[in-house]
């Protein structure tokens, strides 16, 4: 006989064990269980939780190698708590009248999924602690796996919704937007990378209680594949992007075992545009600068002086928007070279896909088969102390030749080349353009 069986509640039954948000020692039902799922509340004994149990406000949830469990609360919220896995209500306040909710709870190890109602509409309103950091959801669907299990590291995965961030003693580590992406907390750091299919396919095995899937116990019944198949919807992955990993065992490539504790976030290194995309840069403008320098050479040998140092700063605007997004460089000169300043030049990304977070830009103007001006620049956005994207390097040439003015050519018809490089930081962002330096 099957041990399981899905809850049929309506509203009114759920607002029994939330409408009476401070006051109420329930904060939701079982509303989904297969096999052994504990609850220790507050002050009493273990019991094992049963379809229709009302769940205690800071009631400790923990399954076995077999066990999960549906927890669905008044507003529509739900967790799923996997097998080997355990977790913790903190607290649900819930106004049917005004169409409010907060939940706060704690995930300790193992794989869990969220499911926001009306917590996840409202700021603040899904707070979830984790072994890795606090968790924010905005409107969404999440996959939390703290296993372990096969090398592969603490994850994150954001399968629909508006925002997942991760933040740890105030600070952001970890910025989700866009379905089919994922924070990973790597041996080496925290980064966001597309959710590999892998990691899906194994979050839903251990759903199902395939053997061998690495979350869950061995053992299969078709009550365990019933409840993965509802709780992780008809397509049975995330939208987006999906990478590959090698076989269970191996471990995903580029990663090592999870850390004894979690790492810092990196503090170098060229930032990815995924890094960038799903952090607190995407669909602002930003504003970078340094100082530049180019080395400049005659090329025509009647000069007396055959090279010189322009010296200066440099100012790169830059929109992270769609399509990785589009910005202006320009370079004014300071010291001795100051005036001397170039044109904003365009630039945009690299590339539209993945890969590096990088941008080209050039500007010629041609006054004739003797007379140009031609100017190239290349650069990369990088992490910083400060965070991802928080840094920019980059690299300019230039070849020119006609009537130049300045000293020492005297107006005579020279060509000079020039390379140099620029380096700096991120000095501000806002949501619309900024004023021209």
């Amino acid at each position: 006989m099957q041990r399981y069986r899905l809850l049929g509640l309506g509203f009114s039954a759920l607002l029994a064990c939330g409408a009476a948000p401070a006051l109420a020692q329930s904060v939701g039902v079982a509303a989904a269980v297969n096999q052994s799922a504990l609850g220790t509340p507050p002050g009493t004994k273990t019991r094992t939780l049963s379809l229709g149990d009302k769940v205690i406000h800071n009631e400790k949830i923990a399954t076995n190698g077999k066990g999960l469990l549906q927890i669905l609360l008044a507003d529509g919220t739900s967790f799923t708590v996997g097998p080997n896995s355990n977790m913790t209500i903190d607290s649900f306040v819930y106004d049917p009248d005004a169409d409010t909710a907060k939940v706060v709870a704690t995930f300790g190890k193992g794989v869990f999924r969220f499911i926001g109602g009306r917590t996840s509409k409202s700021p603040d309103g899904a707070i979830l602690d984790t072994p890795v950091g606090t968790v924010g959801i905005r409107g969404g669907i999440g996959d939390f796996d703290f296993s372990g299990h096969h090398g592969v590291p603490p994850h994150i995965d954001m399968l629909f919704g508006d925002s997942i961030t991760l933040t740890r003693g105030g600070r952001q580590l970890g910025h989700l937007y866009q379905n089919g992406y994922s924070i990973v907390i790597g041996a080496d750091g925290i980064t966001v990378i597309p959710t590999p299919a892998a990691w899906t396919d194994q979050f839903h095995a251990a759903l199902a209680g395939h053997p061998g899937a690495g979350h869950g116990g061995p053992g299969h019944n078709a009550a365990s594949t019933e409840i993965a198949s509802i709780l992780t919807g008809p397509s049975g992955r995330p939208s987006g992007p999906n990478g590959s990993l090698p076989p269970a065992g191996s471990g995903p490539p580029g990663f090592q075992p999870p850390p004894a504790s979690p790492p810092s976030l990196p503090s170098s290194g060229t930032a990815t545009w995924a890094e960038i995309n799903n952090s607190s840069l995407a669909n602002v403008y930003a504003t970078y600068s340094g100082p530049a320098s180019v080395d400049f050479s005659f090329t025509n040998p009647q000069q007396q002086a055959q090279s010189y140092t322009w010296n200066g700063q440099f100012y790169l605007n830059y929109y992270f928007g769609r399509a990785n997004g589009s910005g202006n460089i320009e370079f004014k000169g300071t010291g001795a070279d100051q005036g001397d300043d170039s044109d904003a030049i365009p630039v945009t990304p690299n590339t539209t896909g993945s890969g590096n977070a990088g941008f080209t830009g050039s500007e010629s103007v041609d006054y004739g088969s003797n007379d140009y001006f031609h100017v190239r620049t290349s650069g990369q956005f990088t992490n910083t102390a400060a965070g991802v994207g928080n840094g920019v390097t980059g690299t300019v040439s230039i070849d020119a030749k006609g009537q130049i003015f300045d000293a020492p050519t005297n107006g005579i018809a020279v060509g000079e080349t020039g390379s140099g490089t620029f380096s700096g930081n991120l000095k501000s962002t806002s949501a619309s353009p900024p004023s021209a330096p």
